[in-house]
């Protein structure tokens, strides 16, 4: 169980995911809040896949060496993609959202 946790994060780490937590989590609180409504797809399918990962259960028992632990990682490797472009989508929404309006100057040319 212990390489399965280091595999998961050494995956986490080359996704660039550590660095988006803080985003995440603000992403995941506008959700609750109702503020910022998400692609389910950026959102369900990594939700399912924490739920397999965290679950005992394996399509590939842990116990098989080095394939058992790969089912975990290829999964993780497929999902945080999803994730993070929807991170990207909710950093873009949120700054939108923050932008402060420009103030222009009609300035007429006669």
């Amino acid at each position: 169980m212990n390489s399965k946790r280091k595999l998961i994060i050494e995956a986490f780490r080359q996704k660039g995911f550590i660095r988006k937590l803080p985003d995440i989590y603000r992403m995941f609180k506008a959700m609750i809040q109702k503020k910022y409504k998400p692609n389910y797809r950026g959102f369900i399918l990594p939700a399912i896949a924490l739920v397999y990962l965290i679950s005992p259960i394996d399509f590939v028992p842990d116990f098989i060496p080095v394939i058992g632990l790969m089912d975990d990682v290829a999964i993780i490797a497929f999902i945080i993609p999803f994730l993070l472009k929807e991170v990207e989508k909710y950093l873009i929404w949120k700054g939108e959202k923050e932008a402060k309006p420009i103030r222009t100057i009609d300035i007429d040319a006669n």
